[in-house]
């Protein structure tokens, strides 16, 4: 069970933040603010998760003494997908009539409900036997 978590944590959020961005292009065409919302929160988590990740993938980027570091940085990380959930489930409710793919957004929804799932799961298991 621990490894399916795992795993969700691991490559969930990357399948999660494309589907969201997929969301927003087909909402901003609509001149949605919710399309600007879903575009602009993948690139955040996409900047979260590179700067996390930069010392494990070989990137000399500057040190910003303000910019979330460790443990910080994955509530940060878990709060933009917790606004992602919320956006996404506001979109669907207000999906504009006779615009197709209303279960792209759902489907979005529900990976990253399944995300924050994941991530609470883990974080109360008991790791020390």
């Amino acid at each position: 069970m621990f490894t399916v978590l795992a795993v969700l944590i691991l490559l969930g959020p990357i399948l999660a933040t494309a589907v969201t961005a997929l969301s927003g292009a087909i909402l901003i065409r609509k001149k949605s603010l919710l399309g600007t919302l879903l575009l602009c929160l993948p690139v955040l988590m996409g900047v979260l998760v590179l700067w996390e990740l930069r010392y494990d993938l070989g990137l000399s980027l500057p040190e910003i003494s303000w910019f979330p570091t460790g443990a910080s940085a994955e509530l940060a990380m878990m709060i933009v997908a917790a606004l992602s959930l919320i956006v996404l489930i506001v979109a669907v409710v207000k999906w504009p009539q006779g615009l197709r793919f209303r279960a792209v957004p759902a489907i979005s929804a529900a990976l990253w409900a399944a995300i924050i799932f994941a991530g609470w799961a883990l974080s109360q298991a008991d790791f020390s036997h």
